[in-house]
């Protein structure tokens, strides 16, 4: 009996560690289909990157544009957010409300029977609009999280509010500021967000907790816009100071100072792709082109005649669409400017020659809106 239960019990361990040597096969199967797939997809990422450099841009060959415009909004609408792949449509109003509109046919179904569900009163309006509520003041930004499943806004109430997209309801709701928050921005990696108020201050926060997790101290006014480096590890912040600031996020540390010497505010600013530039716009219809690593400006772009209130890279970097109170869109060669800079601060430091072009003939192509502020 004792050698037919052993005889027994090793047959069944014989059997589990077959099974065993079965599944880890299968793992490793599994594993390395996986791991041909992502290396086919990355081969194919790499080969579109490689397609997308060799796409030059200039004046014979701008990319196309496509503008979205709000009528009847008055002076009601003070900030429009689009996601990247331009399916949602954020708006936020004066009245503390926020709407979010699907461009996109494919996705219009959904909201109809969200919008249903809630207001059967309303089900002939426009059924692909979204509203959002619960601010107690003016809406000043917004900002598409990755993936475009969240919404931040920021508020005159003093706080920010995270909203999932999906379900038109509010998540979470963030105190921190004293003042009214003029600026929310989210991280390119997705975890972290940064705010910036009226009460001089930006502040570092997660989507797990409510109150801030750093505060950025050294502005003397107002901090009008903030903007994440594309590493994720720093931030910058323009003022009415007329000061720019680098901030490392791990300590709250100023690391860089760009001292304008515009007068004025400065409203927005931009960092390119490369994380190399940053650019500013200016009460005087000026923006700068500054360069991270010296602190120093080595393009100044003159066109508009107002003040600027918006500024965006193209993907690659190469483009940069500036928006004015002067109703005018514009396009330079941001690409053509930085090569340019950099070879007057060579001849500066070598002779006293004159720079090799001024600021206006980076200037590429210039859009009037028919008397429309642009965002």
């Amino acid at each position: 009996t004792s050698s037919s239960s052993s005889s027994s019990t090793s047959s069944s361990s014989s059997s589990i560690i077959t099974n065993l040597n079965d599944d880890d096969n299968k793992i490793n199967h599994h594993d390395n289909t996986v791991n041909k797939e992502l290396t086919y997809y990355e081969k194919e990422i790499n080969e579109l990157n490689e397609l997308r450099k060799k796409i030059q841009n200039n004046d014979k060959d701008l990319p196309s544009i496509c503008c979205y415009s709000f009528f009847h909004a008055e002076d009601n609408l003070n900030t429009i957010q689009v996601t990247d792949d331009l399916s949602l449509i954020a708006a936020g109003f004066y009245d503390s409300s926020i709407k979010i509109w699907n461009v996109n046919e494919s996705h219009s179904s959904y909201f109809q029977d969200r919008y249903n569900l809630k207001t059967q009163k309303r089900k002939r309006k426009n059924y692909s609009e979204c509203s959002l509520t619960g601010h107690g003041g003016a809406i000043y930004s917004l900002e598409f999280v990755p993936e475009c499943e969240y919404l931040l806004s920021s508020s005159q109430d003093t706080t920010i509010r995270l909203w999932d997209v999906n379900n038109c309801s509010n998540v979470c709701c963030y105190n921190g500021h004293n003042y009214p928050v003029w600026d929310v921005k989210y991280q390119p990696l997705g975890y972290y967000f940064v705010s910036c108020s009226h009460d001089t201050t930006a502040k570092l926060w997660t989507t797990e907790k409510i109150t801030p997790l750093r505060i950025f101290v050294g502005h003397f006014s107002d901090v009008n816009s903030v903007e994440f480096h594309p590493n994720g590890n720093y931030i910058f912040t323009c003022s009415c100071d007329k000061s720019i600031r680098m901030w490392d996020i791990n300590t709250a540390e100023s690391v860089r100072l760009f001292s304008s010497p515009n007068s004025g505010p400065i409203y927005n600013i931009k960092v390119s792709p490369n994380g190399k530039y940053f650019v500013s716009c200016h009460y005087d219809g000026t923006i700068a082109l500054w360069d991270i690593a010296t602190c120093k400006i080595i393009q100044m772009l003159k066109g508009h005649e107002k003040p600027i209130w918006a500024l965006n890279f193209s993907t690659n970097g190469n483009l940069l669409a500036s928006s004015s109170q002067d109703q005018t869109i514009k396009l330079w060669d941001i690409e053509q400017a930085c090569i340019v800079g950099e070879q007057n601060r060579n001849i500066k430091s070598k002779t006293k020659r004159k720079p090799l072009s001024s600021g206006d003939t980076y200037l590429l192509e210039s859009y009037k809106t028919n008397n429309l502020v642009v965002y």
